[in-house]
């Protein structure tokens, strides 16, 4: 077999590639099934042959039982019979000298004991002196011809005896009287016939084809159960190795004679049962399971072949569409092209380049896993790690450089942002040479920063590890600054036992970088510095509020001292950089909020500002501040100023219509600008502007008119008109003659007389 399958592989090696599949396919699936198919075979006939073996022993065991048992209660019953008195006083008497009543009351007890033992052929009572015998049914002499022919003889004392004769075939059983005597003055015996034991073999009907046999301690067949498959030479042979066989019980098989024989061994009385069987027995179920298992083999070879053939056709299909784009030619056309060999070709290339692509692809993988990719599979991480030549055993920790805005440096162009990583990553790698450690850096340009990771050994201590660390990040920082020319700032995380923590390093340098914002001077942000101090986020809301308002009353001087108290609220805090972000874009927010009752247009041009981006891309928080100062705060009351330059005409008729309605009120400078949203000295700028005229001579104006309405149509008091226009009654009187000339009473005469 083991040629066919080399000269078979021989052929397919010789085959285009399609071929191969399905024939490489067929190989691996037929033999594995004619092996599997052999080995469940083999175990199949096994476990049968084992189990036909244990039952047919537990069926002999079984009628061995049931045999000693039916033996065992005639011994006892024989016993029952040793003290009795009628018994005992024969024994002891010569039978010529017994009475015949004494001979009748002896025979009674032998017919009694005779007619309770289940299959008894006799019970007989042997005068040693006389020589007679006294059966349970007749007293016969030694000179009688029916003791030689017809009846059987006591046998050894305390033994069962088989004796067979052409009258008879019993199991005897005897035992010396009187008891405890050193000379038997007769014998008790009883005769067990060989049919007793017919019915307990009759019971077993399993036995189709073979041979059942009760013997005796000498072999000779007592009684036996047969089924006419087993002639006299197999049984012959069989009952001459149980012969010569020690065991007590045991099978054995012989081939040439076709034959199985089982026996087992009574340890009571010494008889054997004993099943012969034809070793063909079971050819026919054999042959059965021999079927179908070649069925079943066949089945899956068919159903094997055809799952191979469709999934052959799947992975010839790229393979073919590889070779066809290649131009290669197909078989039929140039018969010494071989397309095992050409992929073979191909792959070896493929490796090639995966050799020479091996730093990306590592670079990649690490990327990958410090994104979390490998998150939710670590039992796959060792195998990837091993693949990448990655050191996982080792300790690791990872730290990023934020290279800033290096172009305000004027050392480099904006196309030089990948040089300016490869510097930095070359500096790194002269470092860790220095030091003869292993590392890895690269690049994430979306972010435009750098990438490290650092391997030391496992016996290296965790204070040594944090030494060597410390000094290689300072050395990259000042040599970046020594001959790249442009300020960085570094993000370290905590050092870690093993690669398969490296990301939650890599995430806890990701965390400190973000505290450079506060941390404008420090370019070495370790975790476990900027994490000592970590305040609970609190928003100064009512700063913020105060901002608000200041800035929709158009007091720039107010929005710009409570925005510089904002400022110094938050810098006190020790906040993270994304935090720290997050507040001056909700103070940006609220201050777009408090600006949109101006139009549409308006608001979008302070959109177009790019507050957003300018917050979220500053480099520190400086940076933001001076933009808030220097553009934000400047845009807005220029946006305020032009706005209500526009809307004056309306600001102020609001402001009139105010005061109209609530000429019974108050109407200072302040209280009139706050109804309108103003800061009270714009206000009043825009309202001489609008109507030419003082505010305060205005509301006096329209006051004074109010006053001499009332004065010329009704009677009341002088005070009750004063409190109808705000004023009390010496304020009115004072007012109300500097507009007119004379006094409220002076006025109201000149009108009636």
């Amino acid at each position: 077999m083991i040629r066919l399958l080399k000269q078979l592989l021989k052929k397919l090696r010789s085959k285009p590639y399609f071929y191969r599949l399905i024939g490489y396919g067929l190989v691996s699936v037929v033999v594995p099934i004619i092996l599997i198919s052999s080995i469940s075979y083999n175990i199949t006939i096994n476990n049968m042959e084992k189990q036909n073996y244990q039952a047919r022993m537990n069926m002999l065991g079984q009628l061995q039982s049931r045999v000693d048992e039916r033996l065992e209660a005639a011994r006892k019953a024989l016993y029952s019979l040793v003290f009795d008195a009628d018994l005992v006083r024969a024994a002891q008497t010569n039978s010529s000298s017994l009475s015949s009543q004494q001979m009748m009351d002896a025979q009674e007890k032998l017919a009694l004991l005779n007619q309770s033992i289940e299959g008894s052929y006799g019970v007989s009572f042997y005068f040693v002196d006389s020589k007679a015998v006294l059966f349970n049914d007749r007293y016969i002499t030694m000179l009688d011809q029916e003791w030689i022919s017809d009846y059987p003889k006591h046998g050894p004392i305390g033994e069962w005896h088989y004796q067979t004769n052409a009258n008879f075939r019993v199991v005897s059983y005897t035992i010396a009287l009187p008891a405890f005597s050193k000379t038997p003055r007769a014998y008790l015996t009883v005769h067990m016939n060989h049919n007793a034991f017919a019915d307990i073999l009759r019971d077993i009907d399993f036995i189709e084809m073979g041979d059942l046999y009760f013997l005796d301690t000498e072999l000779q067949p007592i009684l036996s159960r047969k089924q006419g498959n087993i002639d006299g030479s197999q049984a012959e042979k069989g009952l001459e190795w149980i012969k010569g066989n020690e065991r007590q019980y045991d099978i054995w098989k012989d081939k040439p004679s076709n034959l199985t024989a089982l026996y087992i061994q009574s340890d009571k009385t010494g008889y054997y049962t004993a099943l012969l069987i034809p070793l063909n027995a079971q050819a026919g179920f054999i042959a059965e399971i021999i079927w179908v298992t070649i069925l079943i083999s066949l089945l899956a070879i068919v159903t094997g072949g055809v799952i191979i053939y469709i999934n052959s056709r799947k992975l010839y299909a790229p393979i073919y569409q590889w070779l066809k784009a290649e131009n290669y030619a197909q078989e039929g056309q140039i018969d010494n092209k071989d397309e095992w060999s050409w992929l073979r070709a191909r792959w070896q290339l493929l490796k090639e380049d995966l050799q020479i692509n091996e730093p990306v692809l590592r670079r990649s993988f690490l990327s990958a896993l410090l994104a979390g990719y490998y998150s939710e599979s670590e039992k796959d991480l060792p195998d990837l790690l091993k693949r990448h030549k990655i050191p996982h055993d080792q300790k690791c920790v990872a730290f990023i450089i934020d290279a800033g805005d290096y172009l305000l440096y004027k050392s480099f162009k904006v196309e030089d942002e990948a040089l300016v990583h490869a510097a930095m990553s070359n500096i790194f790698e002269d470092l860790i040479r220095h030091y003869h450690l292993e590392g890895d850096s690269f690049r994430r340009s979306e972010v435009n920063q750098t990438i490290f990771i650092l391997y030391y050994p496992r016996d290296l201590s965790d204070a040594q590890a944090e030494q060597v660390t410390k000094q290689i990040t300072q050395a990259l920082i000042m040599s970046i600054k020594t001959y790249l020319k442009f300020r960085a700032t570094l993000g370290l995380g905590r050092l870690r036992h093993s690669v398969f923590e490296l990301r939650d390093s890599y995430l806890e340098a990701i965390e400190a970088l973000q505290y450079r914002i506060i941390r404008e001077d420090e370019q070495i942000l370790d975790i476990n510095d900027v994490i000592k101090v970590k305040d609970r986020f609190e928003y100064p809301f009512d700063t913020s509020k105060k901002i608000v308002k200041e800035l929709r009353s158009a007091n720039q001087s107010e929005v710009e001292s409570s925005f510089n108290e904002f400022v110094e609220i938050i810098r006190l805090k020790t906040y993270s950089d994304q935090t720290y972000r997050q507040i001056f874009l909700m103070l940006y927010d609220a201050m777009i909020q408090g600006l949109n009752y101006f139009s549409y247009e308006a608001v979008n041009e302070l959109l177009n500002k790019n507050g957003y981006e300018k917050i979220l891309k500053a480099q520190s928080f400086t940076e933001i501040e001076q933009w808030f100062k220097q553009e934000w705060i400047i845009s807005c009351f220029l946006l305020i100023e032009r706005e209500n330059e526009s809307k004056g005409t309306q600001i102020i008729e609001s402001a009139k219509q105010y005061i109209a309605m609530t000429l019974d009120q108050d109407h200072s400078l302040n209280l009139v600008a706050e109804q309108v949203n103003l800061n009270p000295s714009y206000f009043s700028r825009l309202f001489r502007k609008e109507t030419g005229q003082n505010f305060l001579q205005y509301v006096a104006s329209i006051k004074i008119d109010e006053a001499k309405k009332q004065l010329e149509q009704t009677d009341d008091p002088i005070y009750n008109i004063a409190e109808k226009v705000g004023y009390t009654e010496q304020t009115f009187r004072r007012v109300f003659k500097s507009q007119t000339g004379m006094s409220p009473n002076e006025y109201r005469k000149s009108l009636r007389s």
